[in-house]
């Protein structure tokens, strides 16, 4: 009954949304969800479902599966990996496997498996629930249709964009449940089906009627979508009516080690101690302790498995082509080295903090001009202005004549179609690159862009422009061996995600990524691009051999680089 569904109000703090977004007004943020047990200061809620299910049969594996499908050893070991979990009792567990190397199908082959085991034990059998980023869902399908025989999972519902209204309780629908604090999907009519797709989002928005659903098995793709506790995207999700939750991501931690905890508490709560107790014992700068920690998640315990496995594409795919880094440097010239240098003078004379001053920098770095309507300008001319634009022509000039494709992240979504008009004329396409960014809004069409780029000729010049938050994560773009960074992201972990959409399972190529880099001719002054590298290079080494990935630039880091940039201006 609906009085069985204890809601409060919440309002969020912080929730991840692509930076084309305009920002939320605040009191369009408080919403309903239901009251879920916190394991900040103390652990309220600890999952001790741990009694033995059902063995899995995996000795017919073949049988699921097209035979155009084979599955790699890693994918063998990773399959059996979930059914030992499976059976132990596991609430759920981390599939933390690099970008690259199949989670998708490992999830999909677990499933079926699952689903198999329960009918011939005729027991309860519940759906399937997938929730991932809108961009992912139709490479879900397809991947579903490609890999798995006969009629694979079953019916699917769509339960997310334009099919959503399929479901609503009433015709004319007033509010999602976090506006009513009730039910407002049809949840039976959803529980009909074998599978179900939504996105993280819509989740959130209906979870109340999501949560009268008893799934048999929950995956959640690119889970660190929900690495933030003070989201109601977190909290709705710890109120899943799951069996057992399977979560996948190539990089478990972004921003720190509390993304890490989050995503444990949402799988399997209790599991690690209370975030208060968590930050004391594995503190984010002890990289000792972070290899202890790592070694509990990923190591077995006697007989008792992991509860994340975190295998790299090195150590796994054999024969995988080469990656070499490449870094374009170039001095600014006159008209941009002037307006760099303004800004700096703005941000010493504390006329701008040191947030925006540095993403002014980083923005005078990409083009002086940036927020002037440059479009009427002379190609050359706008080209010719900009150090990292002209270093970025040249490398897709070599790519041109060696007939091969790149994808190119930039961050700046006014910059996108200025530079994909630019490519279009300079090399005479027929149409413009294909642009993956927020505002794409379904994942069809952005499905078709990457389904037309990877279907291209080959060896046929081609360019796709991507934003790294909305396109850096999921895609397979093998047909293109370059991955150009015009502008980049704060977060070196992002970055490597943006990298592994051609470096991975399907590349066949040597794969080339390129950073154009802004430099400052006076040598004893540092320019944003230079600095930015360093940081990213510095991360990367400390992250080297411990669990934790690259993180993000912390506040008194990006302070400490405001003031490297600003020390040697003269007046």
């Amino acid at each position: 009954s609906e009085a069985d569904l204890s809601a409060r109000q919440v309002a969020d703090k912080t929730e991840d949304v692509p930076d084309e977004r305009p920002p939320v007004d605040p009191e369009e943020q408080r919403r309903w969800a239901l009251q879920v047990a916190e394991n900040y200061n103390v652990s309220t809620y600890i999952e001790r479902n741990c009694t033995k299910r059902l063995q899995v049969a995996t000795n017919d594996i073949h049988s699921i599966l097209k035979e155009s499908c084979k599955l790699k050893s890693h994918q063998s070991a990773g399959l059996d990996w979930l059914c030992t979990c499976y059976r132990k009792g596991y609430p759920g567990s981390l599939l933390a496997d690099d970008m690259g190397l199949g989670k998708t199908l490992q999830a999909l082959v677990f499933a079926r498996l699952v689903i198999n085991t329960l009918v011939t034990k005729k027991k309860r059998v519940g759906p399937v629930l997938v929730v991932a980023p809108i961009g992912l869902l139709k490479n879900w399908e397809r991947e579903h249709e490609q890999h798995l025989s006969g009629n694979g999972l079953g019916t699917v519902a769509r339960v997310y964009g334009a099919e959503l209204k399929n479901f609503y309780i009433e015709e004319k629908v007033k509010g999602n449940d976090m506006k009513l604090g009730r039910a407002s999907l049809d949840n039976q009519l959803i529980g009909q089906s074998d599978w179900i797709l939504t996105t993280y989002e819509t989740y959130r928005d209906y979870h109340i009627s999501f949560a009268k659903i008893p799934f048999s098995l929950a995956v959640m793709d690119e889970i660190q979508k929900a690495k933030n506790p003070n989201t109601s995207i977190s909290v709705s999700l710890k109120s899943l009516n799951a069996e057992f939750k399977l979560g996948m991501t190539g990089t478990p931690v972004e921003n720190g080690i509390h993304d890490l905890w989050n995503i444990m508490d949402i799988l399997s709560p209790g599991r690690l101690p209370p975030w208060e107790q968590f930050r004391v014992i594995y503190p984010s700068s002890d990289a000792e302790k972070l290899e202890i920690l790592s070694k509990e998640l990923c190591e077995p315990t006697g007989d008792a498995p992991p509860s994340v496995l975190r295998r790299m594409k090195k150590d796994e795919l054999v024969g995988l082509p080469e990656q070499t880094i490449e870094k374009h440097v170039r001095d600014m010239g006159g008209h941009q080295l002037e307006k760099y240098e303004l800004t700096q003078r703005a941000i010493r004379d504390k006329r701008i903090n040191h947030l925006n001053g540095l993403r002014e920098l980083g923005l005078r770095s990409l083009h002086p001009d940036w927020n002037v309507d440059l479009t009427s300008l002379d190609d050359n001319d706008y080209i010719d202005k900009s150090a990292r634009i002209q270093s970025f022509f040249q490398v897709l000039d070599q790519i041109k004549e060696r007939g091969e494709k790149a994808i190119v992240f930039i961050q700046e979504s006014r910059m996108q179609p200025i530079i994909a008009s630019l490519i279009k004329r300079r090399y005479e396409l027929p149409r413009p690159p294909y642009i993956i960014n927020g505002k794409v809004k379904t994942a069809s069409q952005r499905q078709d862009f990457v389904d037309s780029f990877q279907n291209s000729v080959e060896g046929e010049f081609d360019v796709m422009i991507l934003s790294p938050r909305t396109g850096g994560v999921g895609y397979t773009l093998t047909k293109a061996n370059h991955a150009i960074h015009l502008s980049r992201w704060w977060n070196p972990a992002v970055e490597d995600q943006c990298n592994d959409r051609i470096y991975r399972i399907g590349q066949e190529k040597d794969v080339f990524v390129h950073y154009c880099i802004a430099s400052h001719p006076v040598k004893k002054i540092s320019s944003f691009d230079d600095l930015l590298d360093a940081r990213h290079v510095e991360k990367r080494k400390v992250a080297d051999g411990i669990f934790s990935p690259a993180t993000e630039l912390s506040d008194t880091e990006l302070k400490n680089m405001r003031d490297e940039l600003i020390k040697d201006i003269a007046d």
